[in-house]
């Protein structure tokens, strides 16, 4: 299989009932939710990088906001089309860059690599989320008919030998959790890149992916 038909496959999977599944939509209320909460978001410059299927950003467009899309897919049509090791942008062009579910694609090296070129294009902020190897276990209480209710979760971080995550997840070369790339030794490198941690979440409603929002310093 050469190079545009592993792209014309991977951009129509991004529209199928398998790729759309719950914890999919589930991660995109975080995505979102992470960008909302970002203070005076309305009048920043926003860069997604890896549209998928563009729902985050169409949404986040429908709200007013100014985001542009990048991604190294051509087919896509995102913006702009680019490495994430090698953007064509000018540094601090953008007030926050976000990435998801992006980075566990490519080797932990070169995703440092990205995360050191995201810092070099944005003036504040970068959002990111990867897998996260552990597990937890939930429990959502609701008192009789109300809309209100809370979720109760055990979270149990397991260390997982590298192949069974390769296996377990087709693609991804590291997930948060797993032996080489525990949360401290992620931590660190992203403060050795020049920037501080301003919360790092693995969401209640999606205990697969870990967020992380980080400050340029």
């Amino acid at each position: 299989m050469n190079k545009r038909e592993i792209s014309e496959r991977v951009t129509k999977s991004y529209f199928t009932q398998d790729y759309n599944k719950l914890v999919r939509w589930m991660s995109f209320w975080y995505q979102i939710d992470s960008i909302l909460k970002i203070k005076n978001i309305e009048g920043k410059k926003i860069l997604e990088i890896g549209v998928g299927n563009k729902f985050v950003s169409n949404y986040l467009k429908d709200l007013g906001l100014n985001i542009k899309t990048c991604d190294m897919n051509k087919n896509l049509k995102p913006d702009f089309v680019a490495d994430i090791k090698k953007m064509p942008f000018k540094d601090n062009q953008f007030d926050v860059v976000v990435c998801f579910e992006v980075l566990e694609h490519m080797p932990f090296k070169e995703a440092l690599e990205g995360l050191k070129e995201m810092r070099r294009v944005t003036s504040e902020y970068v959002i990111f989320s990867v897998p996260y190897s552990g597990f937890c276990i939930s429990a959502y209480i609701k008192p009789f008919a109300t809309d209100g209710g809370k979720i109760i979760r055990i979270p149990f971080p397991i260390y997982r030998p590298k192949i069974l995550v390769k296996k377990l997840g087709i693609g991804h070369y590291w997930t948060v959790g797993e032996l080489g790339t525990s949360k401290y030794r992620v931590r660190k490198k992203i403060k050795e890149l020049g920037y501080i941690i301003i919360k790092e979440e693995i969401p209640v409603m999606n205990s697969h992916h870990q967020f992380w929002t980080l400050r340029k310093i």
